[in-house]
């Protein structure tokens, strides 16, 4: 196995171990706070999330994966593009402070909205901090500093909120707690770069500007993905129910939840096929993009079969009967689940290939239509079936299945085998009797734990139906056995 090979490989299992640690995590506060805040509760949360989202992409100005692709193709820039970054960010993040008071005044929100706004908005500013240092050492391909970080920062968030919902604390106390787990990673973080702080250059003017017109392309792409992306809770705040915008926020952190399997590979290799298109090595980065959806594919089919079959059962277990409303939500969050793996993985190669303007524009479309759409499918929904939730969510999966077809026609035609399809298809049989024992697990005293023994089944079942070929399957263990350096 080539340097290259054990270096993608360590990046990717390192990576996807991590993220499933940290969706662990991420799953037991999912579980743990929507109970004690209830669907109304709940809503609020996620109105002010989606506010906080919006506000961070000005933030962050898309220059993240500026910063990833420059410091992959030459190490030496790491510390000025550290120092711009950083710069930056500090100084956007001090001016959403007012900004987010007005828009909480504007609105028209409850003193007790303006409150979490307020406090939310340091804990994201310093999340975006901490986002310069990863991309730094994302670029760098040395991803080991940034998963311990995300461990450290996922486990003292979700301790310090089981703490503080034992205690009874309001709502503004618990949303604070990121801006503290957050500082926490900032610190450990910035001992790891401690040699490169040292020799930081001051942020020069040319350097900023320079920063801020390469990422315009990924700035459009972010505010446009992110407004259509995230204002689904507040349209929902505004047309119908906070406990609807509950029902919506549960379902739809199970299925951003399954997403930390794609965000993963997005992130382990970004750097490495931005290098090899970079290098012009086609061979190389067809061979990836390949083994990259195939493998989105084998997680996400069973993952997003569950969602759609059984979610009736899953939000009855998970968050009781007054989540009932949750559970169409997820049913058609399910299918569309299925779509924001492939999107994910289509959007990464076109990052991967410079471009990002097809990206940029897409998303402008998308949130042209997908804004508008929300709004009438929310109303629709709420006035139909009293469910405005699942009118947000159908109009969600529209604007992904657009999305997805537009990154699949930019990507050369040849880039994928036609066996795809053949995989896609003995997946699916794999997956029936892997969703016939989770039904049957979910009834019993197993519940969701029968999760663990129907992933075998499913995995053996792609074995007998030859998912792989033999050689796949040796270069696998070899990759899995080999030590990576």
């Amino acid at each position: 196995m080539s340097v290259q090979n054990q270096r993608v490989t360590k990046n990717v299992v390192g990576t996807l171990v991590t993220q499933l640690l940290t969706f662990g995590m991420a799953f037991l506060v999912n579980l743990y706070l929507p109970r004690y805040l209830g669907p109304s509760g709940t809503g609020k949360v996620g109105i002010i999330a989606s506010w906080v989202m919006i506000l961070g992409v000005f933030v962050t100005l898309g220059t993240s994966q500026v910063i990833v692709k420059e410091v992959a193709r030459d190490r030496s820039k790491a510390g000025p593009l550290l120092a711009a970054g950083l710069t930056l960010r500090l100084l956007m993040g001090l001016l959403t402070i007012p900004v987010a008071y007005l828009v909480s005044w504007s609105l028209g929100y409850s003193q007790e909205m303006r409150t979490l706004l307020l406090v939310s908005v340091p804990g994201m500013v310093v999340f975006v901090l901490n986002d310069v240092f990863t991309t730094i050492y994302q670029g760098r391909e040395e991803l080991g500093r940034y998963n311990r970080a995300t461990l450290l920062d996922k486990v003292a968030y979700g301790i310090a909120v089981f703490l503080l919902v034992n205690f009874k604390a309001p709502l503004w106390a618990i949303a604070g707690v990121a801006a503290l787990s957050g500082l926490l990673t900032f610190s450990y973080y910035a001992v790891g770069l401690r040699d490169l702080l040292k020799t930081l250059p001051l942020p020069r003017w040319e350097d900023l500007k320079a920063l801020t017109v390469a990422s315009l392309p990924f700035m459009g792409l972010l505010i446009f993905r992110t407004l259509y992306g995230q204002t689904d809770p507040i349209v929902l705040g505004a047309v119908a129910t906070e406990q609807e915008a509950g029902w919506y926020k549960v379902a739809f952190q199970l299925v951003g939840s399954a997403m930390f399997f794609p965000m993963a590979l997005i992130f382990a290799l970004l750097p490495t096929l931005s290098r090899l298109h970079h290098q012009n090595d086609r061979a190389g980065f067809a061979a990836l993009a390949q083994k990259a959806l195939e493998v989105t594919l084998l997680v996400g089919l069973p993952i997003s079969g569950a969602a759609i079959f059984l979610s009736g059962p899953i939000i009855r277990l998970l968050y009781g009967p007054s989540f009932a409303g949750a559970a169409p939500v997820l049913a058609v969050g399910g299918f569309g689940m299925l779509l924001y793996f492939i999107t994910a993985v289509l959007g990464l190669l076109v990052m991967a290939m410079d471009r990002q303007v097809v990206q940029t524009r897409s998303s402008v479309i998308a949130c042209l239509f997908g804004i508008p759409l929300c709004i009438l499918f929310s109303w629709g929904g709420h006035r139909l079936w009293g469910n405005a939730a699942l009118g947000a969510i159908l109009s969600d999966v529209i604007v992904e299945v657009y999305l997805g077809i537009i990154y699949w026609r930019t990507l050369p035609r040849d880039l994928f085998n036609p066996t795809l399809v053949t995989r896609l298809v003995r997946y699916g049989l794999a997956a029936i009797p892997m969703l016939v024992g989770l039904s049957l697990s979910m009834g019993s005293s197993l519940g969701l734990w029968g999760a663990v023994p129907c992933a075998v089944i499913y995995l053996a079942g792609c074995v007998l139906l030859r998912c792989w070929s033999p050689a796949e399957l040796k270069a696998l263990r070899g990759m899995l056995l080999r030590r990576a350096v």
